[in-house]
């Protein structure tokens, strides 16, 4: 689960964000939490709450929001929060380079650049927590990047197999899973399929043999592109 706050006393702005928010990320992976104000969002975070993304308009009434991720940054819980900087004009980078903003966003807000950064945001919190999160049934399951050998999609989803077990979840679609791991580990090899190199024992031109001994199709669109990878 990521905890998000959005934090823009502009009311329209916010409902902009967020929509776009769960665009990017499954509603069932993600909590949300909406703020007009800089000083309820520091009152929560002084009361233990934490959150992995942090959304802060600079220019607020109350309280800018230079200040809030000033306070936020010395907050044990919340110091390594991705923030993303909202913003209607340019902002004064060496005003702000110490509180190690991940992004800025101009008003009015656009799809296209919120929506990168996101996937770029999920890959930092993948690295960070070595994991791969995702919804099975009516379980949230966290798994190992290191134990992932290979992954399917069919029309039913996607097959999450692992050193122990496969898991099957509606959670991503594989295009998305490929953007969000972080790992140089995971090949795409076929529009189905995902691979974890460390578990390939042979290639050949047209296929990829596991140490499982489970078969893995090659296609020509990545045939290029995963022998550049495995040869580096």
């Amino acid at each position: 689960m990521y905890r998000i706050a959005v934090c823009d006393d502009e009311a329209v702005s916010r409902r902009t964000v967020i929509d776009i928010i769960k665009e990017v990320l499954p509603e069932k992976m993600i909590e949300i939490r909406e703020y007009a104000d800089g000083s309820d969002l520091l009152y929560d975070v002084e009361e233990n709450e934490h959150f992995d993304i942090i959304m802060l308009d600079i220019s607020m009434e109350n309280m800018d929001g230079m200040t809030v991720a000033a306070n936020i940054r010395s907050n044990r819980k919340n110091s390594n929060a991705i923030i993303f900087f909202i913003t209607s004009y340019e902002a004064d980078v060496s005003k702000v380079v110490d509180l190690n903003p991940m992004a800025y966003i101009y008003k009015p807000v656009t799809g296209d650049k919120l929506r990168e950064k996101l996937k770029k945001a999920l890959k930092v919190l993948q690295r960070n927590r070595g994991v791969f999160e995702f919804i099975s049934g009516r379980h949230e399951i966290r798994v190992r990047l290191e134990d992932i050998t290979y992954m399917e999609s069919n029309a039913r989803g996607v097959s999450v197999h692992t050193r122990q077990e496969a898991y099957k979840t509606y959670t991503y679609k594989i295009g998305d899973i490929i953007s969000a791991l972080c790992s140089i580990d995971f090949i795409r090899c076929h529009n189905s399929y995902i691979v974890n190199k460390n578990y390939i024992k042979r290639v050949s031109a047209k296929e990829i043999i596991m140490y499982d001994g489970k078969s893995i199709p090659i296609s020509r669109k990545y045939h290029k592109e995963m022998f550049d990878i495995l040869e580096e």
